[in-house]
Formats: C-alpha cells, structure tokens, sequence
C-alpha cells in the first residue's frame, strides 16, 4: 500500500505527509 502510493508521488507526499519520509527512506533502502 505504501509502496504504491510513495511511488506515485514521492515528492508530494513527502510535502504533504511527514510521517511518510520514513516510508520512503525504508523503501529506499530495502530496493
């Protein structure tokens, strides 16, 4: 669910959801 959605938009949503930065960074480094 994250994944797609980070994927989708990474910059927005990291704009718009703070919290997601550390989604995103976990993807990062997991792929």
């Amino acid at each position: 669910m994250g994944t797609t959605t980070t994927t989708a938009t990474p910059n927005p949503i990291i704009s718009v959801h703070p919290h997601t930065r550390g989604d995103h960074q976990q993807l990062k480094r997991e792929g």
